[in-house]
């Protein structure tokens, strides 16, 4: 999978440096209450732009396809976006402070699926507090090569199990994967931002957890 970013084409590996505040040593506040988020994901396939489908878990997608997260209501949280590619590789796709004062949408760059087939797993993970030496250790697996990547990406693994469990993560994350059927249209066209009425209406899943929150979206890339 590879990210679309302006008028390139950057893969995922490039590490996505935190944003907000959320670099080590600097004072943090703590979310008061549960962690609460909401997320979307929309598809369009190669031969369609225009016509977008709501991408959920076990959705059968071929190269070329592109695909769209969209954040929503990230209430003082630090947002966490893992993507495991088709070749089990992994990329901090995004890090940043939760929702800022006035936002309550946020659309992250689009996706396009390489020529590597396999199943694509996001996760998507919103925390009350920056997870500690997440930032370091997808450093040190960018530059990483042989026995020394395997061993990083074992522990990136190791971290994201226990958040997978986390009750009231959201979602169908421990459930075992099947193909869906056709993609959901959503029955509306892409022209430019998203509607946040309609993505709401549509499209999104909300994540509750006490100092965690996350889910996962599993593509199976044909």
């Amino acid at each position: 999978m590879t990210s679309r970013l302006g008028a390139g084409v950057a893969c995922l590996v490039t590490i996505v440096a935190l944003s907000c505040g959320v670099a080590a040593g600097q004072p943090q506040a703590m979310a008061s209450g549960p962690v609460t988020f909401e997320y979307g994901i929309v598809g369009r396939t190669a031969s369609r732009q225009d016509s977008l489908f709501a991408v959920q878990d076990g959705v059968a997608m071929h190269s070329g396809d592109q695909i769209r997260i969209i954040l929503h209501r990230m209430l003082d949280t630090f947002v966490y976006v893992i993507i495991q590619m088709a070749n089990g590789d992994y990329s901090l796709f995004h890090a940043s402070r939760g929702e800022q004062e006035g936002e309550t949408l946020r659309s992250l760059p689009w996706l396009r699926l390489d020529d590597n087939t396999g199943v694509e797993t996001i996760h998507m993970v919103a925390s009350a507090a920056p997870l500690a030496g997440l930032k370091e250790t997808f450093e040190l697996y960018g530059a990483a090569r042989g026995a020394r990547r395997a061993e990083l990406a074992a522990d990136i693994a190791a971290r994201l199990a226990p958040v997978r469990e986390t009750p009231g993560g959201g979602g169908e994350g421990l459930m075992p994967l099947a193909r869906m059927g056709n993609p959901t249209p959503l029955g509306w066209n892409y022209r430019g931002p998203f509607n946040e009425e309609d993505t709401a209406r549509y499209l999104f899943t909300r994540c509750v957890g006490d100092s965690v929150a996350a889910d996962r979206v599993r593509i199976i890339h044909e």
